[in-house]
């Protein structure tokens, strides 16, 4: 039995995350599939005028301040899609997202993880397709769903997808 499979089996706290190269989503959720609780969800523009390093540590304290604040046993990720064309923009993007998978281990996550929508999908327990959150998933057990912009639906289901 693997480490994941042992951690879903118990209720955890999950901090997810979407970034862009202008802003974040993050939320943090907790519960299970079925019965998921948002404890938080909200997009956080970046400072304007930083420079590339300057923004890096500056993301780094806002997630490891999060992660201080709601100790999260499970940090998710939303990846950016293997089909997103590749500009200075991706690099930055996925740099963003090594910066919170960093932060999580220095934090004492139990676990951490990158997922892009198809394996979201196939963890909510549809086939690995990601055309699926849209015309299959039904997101009424959390209520708020609807009302988040595109970018915090994201970062939700990335971390409910990591719920048992």
């Amino acid at each position: 039995m693997t480490a994941l499979t042992v951690m879903q089996k118990k209720d955890i706290k999950i901090l997810s995350i979407r970034s862009s190269n202008t802003d974040f989503a993050c939320a943090v959720i907790e519960g299970t599939q079925e019965a998921p609780k948002l404890i938080l969800c909200e997009l956080t523009s970046f400072p304007k005028g930083y420079e590339e390093h300057s923004l890096l540590h500056w993301f780094y304290q806002e997630i490891a301040g999060k992660l201080s604040d709601h100790n999260p046993a499970f940090l998710a990720v939303k990846a950016a899609e293997p089909s997103v064309r590749r500009s200075n923009s991706l690099e930055l993007r996925i740099r963003i997202e090594g910066v919170a998978l960093m932060a999580a281990g220095e934090k004492g996550c139990e676990h951490a993880c990158r997922k892009v929508k198809s394996t979201i999908s196939k963890d909510l327990g549809m086939k690995g397709r990601a055309k699926y959150l849209e015309t299959e998933f039904d997101p009424s057990a959390l209520a708020e769903f609807g009302s988040l912009s595109a970018k915090e639906k994201e970062a939700v289901l990335a971390g409910w997808s990591c719920l048992d």
